[in-house]
């Protein structure tokens, strides 16, 4: 299966409160309590998404066109995606870290100097000592663009809905109904900075999906 897909589960289900007379409990309540309490129906959602496949780039001051890819020079910390808050930022990779690395060989002459005191050059350290690095000049990166095992945060939402239909005369009838999207409130996070030459590298800054309610009434007549 191709890494760059994105994988999706949704699941629904659908339930009849059993309550008033064509429920089974409260079956003998006045008909003004069982018009409150019958014939409520609520549902429920839950939609989960795997992350979109990302890749470690490495633009710098000198390749300001076009995305280079970084140069894996040690091995990849084990579970090093995972979603950290700290004191006022979220990190997704809380195992790595940005430092200066040293500056390549750019020959000599009188242009050498100006490149070395215009290039930006991080790597990035993990447990075990550096991780990626930028590539010598004049190469590319050797990872991949949509690398298999980088991938953004998933989302996952759940979502629920409550609604009743009230026969006001005969041929007349009122639905109410209630619609909560991410009852948890739980924040659906961005996508990080991936480029190993940014002090925000691994930083998410944004986050979408807080709580929605809405409440909808329809007269049918």
């Amino acid at each position: 299966m191709s890494s760059d897909r994105t994988h999706v589960i949704q699941q629904n289900f659908t339930y009849q409160l059993p309550f008033g007379k064509s429920g089974t409990y409260l079956t003998h309540v006045p008909a003004l309590a069982d018009e409150a309490i019958g014939g409520w129906q609520i549902s429920s959602g839950m939609s989960w998404q795997s992350g979109a496949p990302l890749s470690f780039t490495a633009n710098n001051t000198l390749n300001q066109y076009g995305s280079a890819t970084a140069q894996l020079v040690g091995a990849l910390p084990a579970n090093y995606e995972q979603v950290v808050k700290g004191n006022g930022y979220v990190t997704y990779f809380p195992t790595l870290s940005v430092q200066n690395a040293p500056v390549p060989n750019f020959g000599t002459g009188s242009d050498a100097a100006t490149l070395a005191g215009r290039y930006t050059n991080l790597q990035v350290i993990g447990p075990n000592g550096p991780v990626l690095a930028n590539a010598q000049p004049g190469f590319t990166g050797d990872t991949a663009n949509n690398m298999p095992q980088l991938r953004g945060p998933g989302f996952l939402s759940f979502n629920g809905a409550a609604g009743k239909v009230f026969r006001i005369r005969e041929k007349w009838t009122a639905t109410l109904r209630a619609d909560v999207i991410n009852i948890l409130n739980k924040p659906q996070w961005g996508t990080p900075t991936t480029n190993i030459n940014s002090t925000s590298f691994g930083r998410i800054t944004t986050a979408f999906g807080s709580r929605t309610v809405t409440l909808n009434a329809r007269v049918d007549f």
